[in-house]
């Protein structure tokens, strides 16, 4: 899978910016606010349907768009994708904002011409961003590293992506119901236990497959992770991974109980439902007391372990940066795994703060990935090497990118 067309109109900084992308990818040096990172930010817009980076699409619109016409300001991403099986598809993105709500903005999602969903066009393109943000992996929030696991399931399963969705939603109505039900008596709850039973049913139905899915993928970019990892740091450490689920006993957590990743999900399925029925009778009074859901994917986190401890207390901060670049290079794999063909791999200023022997180890590794590459710099020279040599420089300056 590549991507062989790009079309940004009047998108970010970009007036119109065409690319035609080869197989192996393109390099794009500029300095800050040039307009490298919007490219890639197209890029994987076209992949998930959202912006990895804007709290508001109209930020994503160009704000002189349309000016001249005096008409509602617009934009337009398009995206050529040649599939593994030879196949092209075509995906258009176009926001326009609301004439009527000028705070509104508008999206329309096509594929190969015909309107489709948020959540059924994810994936059609399948990408790996690395930004540097993505230290928050380690040093951030668990919700950080929840985030990333959806995003990287998602694109693989879009069964995952559907249930997850309906869980958010089940989970907001249990919590309603479990906050209204804090303030009776006992006997008041048991009259309305049947609405809670139902709400219990629902929730665990979803958090089933999720859990499974989860510990899954995690056990499937166990090998890779710690591979790429020893490649790019050029020395003898361990880096692990592992699902940490939020139950009051561990022993019964999907790592624990799976163990590696099995065969047959809907055993997966079955095994982690019993759990989580187990866990919700043994904390209902603390969820009446609290008034929210105690446990389930929502509160789960993934734990990066250095030599199996936890790389945020020990790990230094050239340690912390490689496991990042690692995992991303691991979920390169993994959807090598799934679909017979790797992700694009976009990687956005990754080089700035590596040394020098780590910059060479970190893109040798890229070029033998056998992937598509997109790769960003400030300073030509940092990607004007040899492992990216075949690879078209693209100079970007004031929201333009040219060919060098």
């Amino acid at each position: 899978m590549h991507l062989t067309t790009l079309l940004l109109e009047q998108f970010r900084c970009y007036q119109r910016q065409y690319l035609e992308l080869p197989e192996q990818g393109i390099r794009l040096a500029g300095s800050n606010a040039s307009g490298k990172t919007s490219i890639v930010e197209g890029i994987r817009m076209l992949s998930m349907m959202k912006s990895a980076r804007a709290s508001a699409e109209r930020e994503l619109i160009n704000w002189t768009s349309n000016q001249e016409y005096g008409l509602p300001p617009y934009s337009r991403l398009q995206g050529t994708v040649q599939q593994s099986s030879g196949t092209e598809t075509r995906i258009d993105i176009t926001l326009s904002v609301d004439p009527n709500r000028p705070s509104h903005t508008r999206k329309q999602i096509k594929v190969d011409g015909q309107p489709r969903r948020a959540i059924d066009a994810v994936g059609y393109l399948k990408t790996v961003l690395f930004e540097p943000e993505d230290m928050e992996l380690v040093l951030g929030s668990p919700s950080v590293r929840r985030r990333y696991l959806d995003v990287a399931i998602s694109t693989l399963d879009s069964t995952y992506l559907r249930l997850l969705s309906q869980y958010g939603k089940i989970l907001e109505q249990r919590n309603g119901l479990l906050r209204s039900l804090r303030e009776l008596s006992r006997s008041a709850r048991q009259s309305r236990s049947g609405e809670l039973d139902y709400w219990d049913s629902e929730l665990i139905n979803r958090a089933a497959y999720i859990v499974a899915a989860r510990q899954r993928y995690i056990a499937s970019i166990g090998p890779p992770l710690d591979d790429a990892f020893r490649a790019l740091l050029g020395e003898e450490y361990e880096l692990g991974a592992t699902y940490a689920q939020s139950l009051s006993d561990p022993g019964r957590s999907a790592s624990s109980v799976l163990g590696k990743a099995t065969n047959d999900p809907l055993d997966d399925q079955r095994v982690v439902m019993e759990t989580l029925r187990h866990e919700l009778e043994q904390r209902r009074e603390e969820e009446f007391a609290r008034g929210v859901t105690a446990f389930g994917p929502h509160r789960d986190d993934v734990q990066l372990l250095l030599d199996d401890r936890a790389l945020e207390s020990f790990g230094s901060r050239g340690q912390q940066r490689m496991a990042v670049v690692a995992l991303k290079l691991s979920e390169v794999e993994a959807v090598r795994a799934t679909t017979g063909s790797p992700a694009v791999l976009l990687l956005d200023d990754v080089l700035s703060e590596l040394d020098e022997s780590r910059q060479r180890r970190l893109l040798k590794r890229v070029s033998g990935l056998g992937a598509q590459v997109v790769v960003t710099a400030t300073e030509r020279a940092l990607i004007d090497v040899e492992p990216l040599q075949d690879l078209p420089m693209y100079t970007v300056s004031g929201g333009e990118a040219r060919l060098s």
